[in-house]
């Protein structure tokens, strides 16, 4: 079984179409690669940039309203609840 397996490979050796792909497939991740692979070292000085928003960096809520403690909660789903109800029962009159 081994020396089938050692003929099989030495047989991918010897064909030049093999060694075309795996330079190919090589090039072709060294390309996709390449922006990743240079190291940029910090200088005395210099800060590291962030491509995070301020809002982001800040923790800030981009739509909605989250109250800080449970009762705030309460207080805000209370009179989310009542306004909703108060508006379907106008618009039903």
């Amino acid at each position: 079984m081994s020396a089938i397996l050692k003929r099989e490979i030495k047989n991918y050796l010897k064909r030049p179409l093999y060694w075309i792909g795996i330079l190919i497939v090589v090039l072709g991740v060294y390309q996709n690669l390449s922006p990743y692979l240079g190291i940029h070292y910090l200088e005395q000085g210099e800060e590291i940039e962030s491509e995070y928003p301020d809002t982001v960096r800040e923790g800030e809520v981009y739509e909605g309203y989250v109250p800080s403690s449970e009762e705030k909660q309460r207080t805000f789903m209370w009179t989310a609840l009542t306004t909703k109800g108060r508006r379907r029962r106008s618009t039903a009159i």
